[in-house]
């Protein structure tokens, strides 16, 4: 649909939207309104959400200027922005990637570009648009291998937006797809771990990340052996075995501060600060936790942010400890930027539907016959 077309079409709805406007939304230099994202929404019939990404996609894309290149040429890009633990950077130039497969023509260059724009999206905690990524792939895809990644994509998603029934089955369908030794089992069999934890399988899921872990230190990848570290913490003390994981979790921290990758360094420090959370280590659990809010929101990084903020907000309204930092706050605040259902933001939206229904200053509670 052209320009003009919108706009005509936009005539039908109470915020119609006129020519030069879409040719800056087009430009990415304005953020649409509520009524006029709304609009666009029911032109193109399509959800609000797909336009809010739209435009922060290309924001993030401006994070690697136009350059030449092909595919291959971002896609290295995007690896070593990665490695340096640059995620948005990273992200950004797969984007481009995409735009120099697209103009290409080649279908498998695109396919494997759609999955790759996807994967950098899941790391910026971006699931939803990731998910779009990864299905426009698969509507394309001719490789069984660029067709395994995609789906262990989609799979990403649906764990992390907590579909898990559906989760499992994408990520058995694409181990079905990799051979002993390939880089992408060794990925979902560490999904498929995260899977077993998230439905409390602790002692399974912690046999299966130590596996996991000894893999890619196998690979020579340091930072997914770091993830898998802690993740290993994790479930380790929830499956009984507490000093050990703990003195897991710790290991972790040292190996994400060496790496110097602030998502490592935020996630390390947050996984081990709930660790002691959980197992009662109140007092001790504030440090970790208040390093893994301050990396997280000096890089902006939402989700760590969130995580570390609902625990302190813990410590501090039901066991009174005295951390300096208005935590509720900052726990409202940040919970609108995150996507993942985890067990904390299922909690602190149950807490905030209870804190709604309570009357208000100068209201009263209505008993509902």
């Amino acid at each position: 649909m052209t320009l003009a077309g919108v706009e005509q079409a936009s005539r039908r709805f109470p915020e119609p939207i006129a020519v030069d406007y879409l040719s800056r939304l087009e430009r990415g230099t304005l953020m649409p309104s509520v009524p006029k994202l709304a609009t666009l929404a029911n032109v193109y019939e399509r959800p609000p959400q797909e336009f809010v990404d739209l435009y922060e996609l290309e924001h993030l894309k401006a994070l690697v200027p136009k350059q030449e290149g092909d595919f291959w040429h971002f896609r290295k890009l995007g690896i070593a922005y990665g490695t340096e633990g640059d995620h948005k950077r990273s992200a950004a130039a797969m984007l481009r990637g995409l735009e120099a497969a697209r103009a290409s023509g080649d279908i498998d260059a695109i396919a494997q570009a759609l999955t790759s724009v996807g994967l950098g999206l899941h790391r910026l905690g971006r699931h939803n648009a990731a998910l779009r990524f990864h299905e426009e792939s698969l509507r394309i895809v001719r490789e069984d291998r660029i067709r395994g990644y995609a789906l262990w994509g989609v799979a990403q998603a649906y764990f992390h937006l907590h579909n898990i029934v559906l989760a499992e089955c994408l990520a058995d369908k694409a181990l079905s797809l990799t051979r002993p030794g390939e880089p992408l089992r060794t990925f979902i069999r560490d999904l498929q771990s995260g899977i077993l934890a998230t439905q409390e399988r602790y002692a399974d899921a912690a046999v299966l990340t130590g596996e996991v872990l000894q893999e890619y230190e196998g690979l020579g990848d340091p930072q997914n052996a770091t993830l898998a570290m802690f993740n290993l913490g994790s479930d380790l003390v929830r499956s009984g075995k507490v000093e050990e994981g703990l003195k897991v979790g710790r290991e972790a921290m040292s190996r994400a501060a060496e790496l110097g990758d602030p998502r490592l360094r935020a996630q390390a420090a947050f996984f081990y600060g709930r660790s002691l959370y959980e197992v009662g280590r109140y007092e001790d659990a504030a440090a970790p936790l208040k390093s893994a809010y301050l990396v997280a929101r000096d890089r902006e990084i939402s989700k760590s942010a969130f995580h570390a903020v609902f625990y302190l907000w813990k410590l501090s309204d039901e066991r009174g400890l005295q951390i300096e930092g208005d935590w509720l706050d900052l726990a409202r605040r940040y919970r609108t930027m995150v996507e993942e259902r985890s067990r904390e933001v299922a909690e602190f939206d149950a807490w905030l539907a209870l804190e709604r229904k309570k009357p208000g200053p100068g209201r009263k509670s209505i008993d509902v016959m």
